[in-house]
């Protein structure tokens, strides 16, 4: 997923979905050559620097899912920034490696701006 803002400067300061009991933002690093994983609590997002969320780096961690997700599910997932408030997206499901179809934007370009 990529968060594009359009107005002013903002952080994505929580994520959270109804299909897991926790959901976090976290980052994978490569430290020293070992990959390390961690949550942050705010990430930076501003029109001159869009926020790309994968995993190699920023990305969304469920955990304590309710039930399995399968390729073909879709679920609701809130973003909380400090300036926008919540913004509501759907996940498409999809199995590992997949790619997004051509042309297809479900949360590939999502974007934010100060009229939310």
């Amino acid at each position: 997923m990529t968060i594009t803002d359009t107005g002013a400067a903002d952080t994505l300061t929580a994520v959270s979905t109804p299909v897991a009991e926790t959901a976090q933002v976290h980052e994978t690093r490569n430290v020293g050559g070992v990959m390390q994983m961690r949550a942050v609590d705010a990430v930076p997002v501003s029109s001159a620097a869009p926020l790309q969320l994968a995993p190699d780096g920023y990305h969304v961690m469920l955990e304590g899912l309710k039930q399995p997700l399968k390729a073909g599910d879709a679920f609701p997932v809130t973003l909380t920034f400090a300036q926008a408030g919540a913004v509501t997206a759907t996940v498409q499901v999809r199995s590992l490696g997949a790619r997004s179809p051509v042309g297809h934007r479900d949360m590939d370009g999502m974007t934010m701006g100060q009229d939310h």
